[in-house]
């Protein structure tokens, strides 16, 4: 078939007109000689029927009456018939043969006995037999030879003009067909040769072509599009002649765009330098602004809350201190929503992943604000669903960061009432990710619903007046959409003028593999199914407190006032099932928590209730005012639940000390039993040092103060120097800085296989300084100015994973 296919059409068509008339030939040949010699052998088997028939007749009577004689009379004309070889006749009763034969040949005995005519070739003979019947009755049978020399000369014959014919059939084919593909080839060779010259570009091509079949209309259409590619090229010539001109002028064109590009480039190039170097010049001088600002804030924050503990200040000058702090607390607020700002700005605040107990900054932040809540006579709560995992990864001082912002606004915009903020799990999206919700509400002024959605807009208030009563930058709710969007999470706010708002957002956390927190409480066992009295006027309060003991196992019992309580008392006394101890709140209408207690103290059966004395903001003399009552436990809201339970554990004389000697539980008493720490101090700034040791050593903690690392390096190894529990070290400092320093240290301890934990103290809190301290060695990072409760916070969680560190190995 390739063969074929790459054939000429010529050819093609001498080809399909041959192959016709070989087929023609073959037919003749195979069927015409065939069918003659059928027909002239049923002519032959005809003659020979007719005759054999026609004697038989004959001979009939002859052989009836046996008259032998007569019996050739008749067969004259049978031997003139040169084709007739043989006649023989056969009688019925015997064996008698009478015969008529050119040629000796035998003739079977038994066709004497055929009922019809039949014939066979035998001897090169047509031999036929017919039946002689007489009155009805076979007598006989007549046998008859044709010869067939006459039937296969005519045979021959017709072969041979079959052949002859069949040739003259091919002959006529080969000339029909080469006629034929000349005349119908020809306008297609033309066709050919003038697609081959067109095809080289030349369009002159003289294409005569006359007929009217399908290749005349070819041709014809062909001699138009030679007219059309004619006109087009000297179209296409003269548009390329105005496209030089064209191309020529647009080249310098773009040659000067070129030219202007590049000088555009080198202008955007050096603007991106400057852009760089006044980014890096921004970056730096935020950093060093940072740390020149917060180093003295640092001295004034940390020298004012050093005077707020002090007793002997009048109520001017606590009015002064006061003043100061806060203005300092709002100045470094303002500080950090302007460096995080910035940092957002420029998409450079990232996010950490380190290990963190929730629970511990919920109750930070409520020892944060206490203070301020206290001023404003507001109630607080903080609260954590006891069922809720703590232990958990991810930024701890970014989560603090938005509920402290969303905490603080509250209290600011709150004059009475209460704010509270309870955590929870929301749900958990795999076995390691967790959903947190947290829920701040206030009963404050609201926000107005027109105001609503602009809040989270930078530099935007909700009383954008120059007449408003509060002050702020209006980054705080802007910072921390975008940190909770970072985490995670969601926010959204509902909220009614003077009604107050309730801000809720969600953010996403990693389940610890394995958790160094705190343990435990060691007396919990022993509180369960002990039946408890909580009265607070506060719905909120009573069902927080209500929750958290029932999470350890005890039985609590709820009143909101003074009367239900002593209600409850008598009623419990009644069962046999008193209370073990009642939880009462200090602030309450008609009955106050003092005299609630005065009248429990007073009635009999009640004196085995142990009770402990809760209260929004202490007052001079209450400590002696619940020793005189018989209060054994004197606690500020919001209270820790750690702090709880202790209290609890020490009212009811559940203590590991052999001692039994009671006294009044409070959060002092149990600041001093807390342990006392050997600290080193590597700080080269005086103000600094007074403050962070000030601060210490109040607590009863023993410091030694280096003034740079190469100096703590000195005094951490010295074998004369006592044994240090941690060091405090900041980071820049001379001769040697504390990221080195550190190092140093680590380095040391790969020998000695120790480890003392290092927090750094800096005014460094630009983005990556954290990550810079830990990567050197350190175990935590303070951003200055410090504040009490995050220092003796910090340094209480890194001291528990110590010493679980250390128990660990001692296991092992």
């Amino acid at each position: 078939m390739r063969f074929f296919a790459n054939l000429s059409i010529n050819k093609k068509i001498t080809s399909a007109i041959v192959a016709v008339a070989l087929i023609i030939a073959v037919f003749i040949i195979l069927f015409f000689p065939a069918r003659q010699e059928q027909q002239a052998f049923y002519a032959l088997k005809s003659k020979g029927t007719s005759v054999a028939e026609m004697l038989a007749y004959s001979v009939s009577a002859a052989l009836a009456h046996h008259d032998d004689e007569s019996l050739f009379e008749n067969w004259a004309s049978v031997e003139q018939d040169g084709e007739v070889i043989y006649v023989k006749v056969l009688r019925w009763e015997d064996e008698y043969l009478a015969n008529f034969s050119k040629d000796s040949i035998d003739v079977p005995i038994e066709l004497r006995f055929i009922p019809e005519p039949r014939s066979f070739i035998r001897y090169d003979l047509l031999n036929v037999v017919a039946p002689i019947y007489s009155s009805g009755k076979l007598i006989g049978a007549l046998a008859l030879g044709l010869s067939l020399d006459n039937l296969n000369a005519e045979v021959t014959h017709n072969r041979h003009v079959t052949l002859l014919v069949s040739l003259l059939v091919i002959l006529l084919g080969l000339i029909v067909g080469g006629l034929l593909s000349s005349k119908l080839t020809a306008p297609i060779k033309k066709l050919r040769d003038a697609a081959r010259e067109m095809s080289q570009g030349n369009l002159n091509v003289e294409l005569d072509i006359e007929s009217s079949d399908e290749i005349g209309v070819l041709g014809k259409s062909f001699k138009a599009m030679i007219k059309s590619l004619k006109t087009s090229r000297g179209e296409i010539e003269e548009y390329n002649k105005n496209l030089e001109n064209v191309v020529h002028e647009r080249t310098d064109e773009l040659q000067q765009e070129i030219i202007e590009r590049k000088q555009a480039e080198e202008e955007l190039k050096a603007a991106k330098e400057q852009a760089e170097e006044s980014s890096r010049a921004k970056s730096e001088f935020l950093a060093n602004m940072s740390h020149e600002i917060r180093t003295p804030l640092n001295g004034i924050l940390g020298f004012t809350q050093l005077l707020t503990e002090e007793r002997d200040l009048s109520k001017e000058q606590r009015e002064y201190v006061e003043t100061i702090s806060n203005s300092g607390s709002a100045l470094l607020g303002i500080i950090n929503d302007i460096l995080d700002f910035s940092k957002i700005e420029a998409g450079k605040l990232e996010l950490e992943a380190i290990d963190f107990d929730l629970l511990t900054i919920i109750e930070e932040i409520g020892d944060i604000l206490t203070y301020k809540t206290d001023e404003k006579g507001i109630e607080l709560h903080c609260f954590m669903d006891p069922e809720t995992p703590t232990a958990l990864v991810g930024d701890p001082g970014r989560l603090r960061q938005v509920i402290i912002n969303l905490m603080g606004n509250a209290v600011k915009f709150t004059n009475s009432g209460e704010i509270s903020l309870f955590a929870r799990q929301k749900e958990e999206t795999d076995k390691d990710t967790l959903v947190f919700e947290f829920e701040i509400k206030d009963t404050g002024i609201g926000i107005p619903e027109h105001r609503v959605e602009a809040i989270f807009d930078s530099f935007t208030q909700a009383d954008g007046s120059t007449t408003r009563k509060h002050g702020g930058t209006g980054l705080g709710l802007t910072i921390s959409k975008q940190l909770v969007t970072m985490m995670g999470g969601e926010i959204s706010v509902e909220s009614r003028v003077d009604e107050g708002s309730k801000f809720v957002f969600t953010a996403v956390f990693s389940s610890q593999e394995k958790s160094l927190g705190k343990k435990p409480h060691q007396s919990l066992k022993e509180l369960r199914g002990r039946r408890a009295l909580i009265v607070d006027d506060n719905e909120t309060a009573r069902s927080l407190l209500q929750k958290v003991l029932e999470n350890v196992g005890m039985i609590p019992t709820a009143a909101e006032n003074g009367e239900n309580a002593l209600s409850a008392l008598h009623d419990a006394g009644k069962s046999d099932i008193p209370f073990t101890f009642a939880i009462i709140d200090g602030h309450m209408p008609k009955m106050d928590g003092f005299e609630l207690a005065q009248q429990i103290r007073k009635t009999r059966g009640y004196d085995s209730t142990e009770l402990i004395m809760l209260t929004s903001g202490g007052k001079r003399g209450d400590a002696v005012r619940c020793e005189q009552i018989g209060i054994k436990g004197y606690l500020t809201k919001p209270v820790k639940q750690s702090v709880l339970m202790n209290t609890i554990s020490r009212v009811l004389g559940i203590k590991s000390q052999e001692d039994t000697q009671w006294n009044l539980t409070t959060i002092h008493s149990l600041r001093e039993e807390a342990k006392k720490y050997n600290i080193l101090l590597a700080e080269d700034n005086l103000v600094n040092q007074k403050v962070a040791v000030n601060m210490l050593s109040k607590r009863g903690h023993n410091v030694t103060v280096a003034e740079n690392g190469k100096e703590a390096i000195e005094l951490l190894f010295d074998a004369k120097t006592p044994q240090f529990d941690f060091i405090l070290m900041d980071v820049q400092m001379p001769q040697m800085d504390g990221l080195t320093a550190t190092r140093e240290i680590r380095e040391k301890e790969l020998i000695t296989g120790d480890h003392i934990p290092i927090i750094a103290m800096t005014a460094h809190a630009m983005k990556g300084d954290r990550e810079m301290c830990l990567d050197s060695g350190m175990d935590e990072y303070l951003p200055k100015p410090i504040q009490a409760q995050t220092l003796f916070s910090t340094i209480n969680d890194v001291m528990t994973t110590q010493t679980a560190r250390e128990e660990t190995e001692i296991s092992d």
